[in-house]
């Protein structure tokens, strides 16, 4: 349990564990952002210990235009892509609650860092999916500003189909993966807490030929000089009995959603990483009634966790029994 007030630094100790789980930030939207201001590197090391003992170490390199990865295991130089599957984590944010109001970003960008540490194929297509966009767009502008040609928008399109559509089977299957765990989650939330119970669903509809609908609408994408659908632009939503729970809902059962939704990525991840998850609890207790943090509290599931906070006393009672506790302070240097 790391325990300090606001801006002391509890939850950049959480994003430098997260690295280790999905190679990014949980919250940062530009991975140099990771690095202190005025420097051009960070390292993150940690240990873990499970089935048998691993040092890691994680280097983020920004003197560049883009920013470099490098992991070393046991002291050995690895493809960073060898974090997914190896070290699972699920981040509870208090900020969670916006994942069922929130922006469509924020929701896309959830469902992306549980499938691309479940799924290093998914990984793959959507960083090809990313750099298609990238250069597609790119071109839109050179076409609108009549300094290449329309034709050239083919090849760009296939690629950006290809990838696209590994991209949003990779999302409907884990959303069809997770549906019995997420119903689960929600049940076992409401029924020991006492609220209102219900039948909580993912509604997510993507395109069926995204390829036809580039083509469709290319005049519009070289009016706008952007690429205007595709897996970038996807968007899911919470339903409770059928209904958009964004809709009628209230703020505690935003909260109860948000966290069968994570509890579901921590069975699912579990399931197909063979890896209980390291569970990271980032001051969600003090967002929650009583209830809520006592069925919280019996539905995490076995495993490791770590819980920031600004209290102890909002964790629940036995949570905190027997939890090794790091105290910091704001004016402390955080050397995550």
């Amino acid at each position: 349990m790391i325990v300090g007030p606001n801006a002391a630094g509890k939850t950049n100790l959480l994003e430098a564990a997260f690295l280790f789980s999905a190679g990014k930030s949980f919250r940062a939207g530009r991975e140099s952002e990771m690095v202190t201001w005025g420097e051009s590197t960070a390292r993150v090391e940690a240990a873990f210990a499970g089935g048998s003992r691993h040092k890691a170490a994680l280097t983020l390199d920004a003197s560049g235009r883009v920013i470099r990865k490098s992991f070393e295991l046991d002291g050995k130089a690895k493809p960073t892509k060898e974090l997914r599957r190896r070290f699972p984590m699920v981040l509870f944010s208090a900020e969670d609650g916006r994942l069922v109001d929130g922006s469509p970003g924020r929701r896309r960008r959830a469902l992306d860092l549980v499938v691309g540490q479940g799924s290093a194929a998914y990984q793959d297509a959507l960083s090809k999916y990313n750099r298609a966009l990238a250069s597609r767009n790119r071109l839109l502008e050179q076409i609108a500003a009549r300094e290449a040609s329309e034709a050239e928008l083919d090849v760009w399109d296939v690629q950006l189909a290809e990838a696209g559509t590994q991209v949003v089977d990779g999302r409907a299957e884990y959303v069809g993966s997770s549906a019995d765990p997420l119903r689960n989650a929600y049940d076992a939330l409401t029924k020991r807490s006492g609220h209102a119970a219900g039948r909580l669903s993912v509604a997510y509809e993507p395109v069926a030929d995204f390829e036809a609908l580039l083509r469709s609408r290319r005049g519009q994408d070289i009016a706008i000089g952007t690429t205007s659908a595709g897996p970038h632009r996807d968007d899911w939503s919470i339903l409770l009995d059928g209904r958009a729970l964004a809709s009628f809902g209230s703020g505690g059962e935003f909260r109860s959603a948000a966290l069968a939704w994570r509890l579901a990525e921590a069975a699912w991840l579990a399931a197909v990483t063979e890896r209980e998850p390291i569970l990271l609890l980032d001051d969600v207790f003090s967002e929650l009634d009583h209830a809520r943090a006592k069925s919280l509290q019996d539905a995490l599931p076995d495993g490791q966790s770590v819980i920031t906070t600004p209290e102890p006393s909002e964790v629940p009672g036995a949570l905190r029994e027997g939890a090794e506790v790091i105290e910091i302070e704001p004016k402390e240097r955080v050397d995550a």
